[in-house]
């Protein structure tokens, strides 16, 4: 076995996931949630920076 096979029949299926409706729609949800997330840790981190520096 190849050393990335595994990677590329997980990308595969990832891709062929994406191409149905209910694929699509789930990957999207997914990146909406991971973009949220990233941004409420984002101003978290901020808020607390901004109030070590206060300190």
């Amino acid at each position: 076995m190849g050393r990335y096979a595994r990677l590329r029949g997980y990308l595969h299926t990832l891709r062929q996931y994406w191409q149905t409706e209910k694929g699509h729609h789930d990957i999207c949800d997914y990146l909406r949630a991971v973009a949220i997330v990233l941004g409420v840790m984002a101003a978290v981190l901020l808020a607390w920076r901004l109030a070590a520096v206060g300190d």
